[in-house]
């Protein structure tokens, strides 16, 4: 799932840089048990880079939980506003 969620994002994150708009976390709403816009509220809401999300994707990052966990021990300042998204897209 999380591979996923990720392959969502960038899609529709390298979409808005294609046709020169800037991305919104809405632009990554969805319905799907994967979540990609955990991934669109962290960028947009917190100033989260793409870079800093993907350096948390390793292969031991198997599950949403296990991204929390990495997020938040990567970027320790931005801890309320990554709990925040994963609360508010569970």
């Amino acid at each position: 799932g999380v591979g996923e969620m990720w392959g969502y994002f960038m899609e529709e994150a390298m979409l808005a840089q294609w046709k020169g708009c800037e991305f919104r976390k809405t632009d990554c709403v969805s319905k799907y048990w994967f979540k990609p816009q955990v991934f669109g509220q962290l960028y947009d809401d917190s100033d989260l880079q793409i870079k800093d999300i993907y350096r948390c994707l390793t292969v031991s990052i198997t599950s949403q939980s296990k991204l929390k966990k990495e997020l938040i021990n990567k970027k320790s300042s931005k801890k309320y506003e990554i709990e925040k998204a994963f609360k508010e897209n569970a």
